[in-house]
């Protein structure tokens, strides 16, 4: 009896502790081994998040996710994720949360890009949901990308290059026939037409032949393109003597050069002294002009002054 006692005892605790153990690795697993701080995150899609599913800050697990919180308003409807994360996680204001995998077949994370900011945030605020950064999540935009573009494009064009279709074939089945019929009368007035034309060229080109490309015509430009050689050799000579030309007379302008230095030094003395002067100059020729006046006045009154050569005496003297 005792010893049944004491088998039943050794059993109880080998379970209680065997239960024990499991409460406690699951607890571990769950991230609920401490005190938490709450904070929130919205996304549209979650698709792969639930309830424990790992809180990432930069890679390092913090928390999970507590809770899942569908939000419908007018504008659609939206997901808000409450996170349990380590209590006093200093979490910087401009920090964004991303959904993330880290492997293929990795599972889905809440991964928290942390802020620049000298500030924190408290625990129960909202951290803003950034673009998803998984693989996954990325083909699953591509698709979604693929299907806008099927639907918003590609389907209108393909009903539209079907009614061209149908409107072309329709039209050329109604006027295939006329094509048909223009098509032949146009063949037969070329195939009648066409050997008189070809005839007319014939004899375009060899009066072209006898005419225009004859001996003499061709003996003619080449004579031509000599004299035009010759000219252009004696235009070559032209060239050569001007150029000497020029070098001369800069020969002459540079040795002319002193002669004209020495003239213009001349020509301002001369203006120098003839400015000097001029007042002197306009005097004598001021007198000379009074001078002049007077002896046309003693003319004019008496001419004889000529032969006697002084004025007759006035009457009374």
């Amino acid at each position: 009896m005792t010893s049944s006692r004491v088998n039943s005892l050794i059993v109880g605790g080998f379970v209680l502790i065997l239960l024990g153990g499991i409460i406690a690795a699951a607890t571990i697993l769950a991230g609920k081994t401490g005190s938490t701080d709450t904070y929130f995150t919205s996304y549209d899609n979650v698709t792969g998040i639930k309830y424990g599913t790992q809180v990432l800050y930069e890679g390092y697990r913090i928390g999970q996710v507590d809770e899942i919180i569908p939000e419908q308003r007018a504008e659609g409807t939206s997901f808000r994720l409450r996170l349990a994360v380590q209590k006093g996680w200093r979490i910087p204001e401009g920090s964004q949360t991303t959904i993330a995998t880290s492997g293929l077949l990795s599972a889905v994370a809440i991964n928290i890009r942390g802020g620049t900011a000298e500030a924190s945030l408290t625990p129960g605020s909202e951290i803003p949901g950034g673009a998803s950064g998984g693989m996954f999540a990325a083909i699953n935009d591509l698709a979604s990308e693929v299907g806008t573009l099927s639907r918003d494009g590609l389907e209108p064009l393909v009903a539209k290059l079907n009614a061209y279709v149908d409107t072309l074939g329709g039209s050329l089945a109604d006027n295939l026939p006329a094509i048909l019929g223009n098509a032949r009368i146009t063949s037969e007035a070329i195939a009648r037409d066409l050997p008189p034309i070809i005839a007319r060229v014939d004899r375009f080109t060899a009066r072209l032949d006898a005419e225009v490309l004859s001996q003499k015509n061709i003996d003619g430009l080449g004579a031509s393109i000599g004299n035009i050689s010759a000219f252009s050799a004696e235009l070559n000579g032209l060239g050569r003597e001007l150029r000497q030309t020029g070098q001369t007379l800069d020969g002459m302008v540079a040795g002319s050069a002193p002669l004209v230095d020495s003239s213009l030094r001349d020509l301002r003395y001369t203006l120098r002294a003839l400015a000097s002067s001029i007042d002197a100059i306009t005097f004598n020729m001021e007198g000379a002009s009074r001078d002049m006046k007077e002896f046309s006045r003693s003319l004019r009154q008496n001419p004889g002054v000529l032969l006697r050569g002084s004025a007759p005496a006035e009457d009374g003297r």
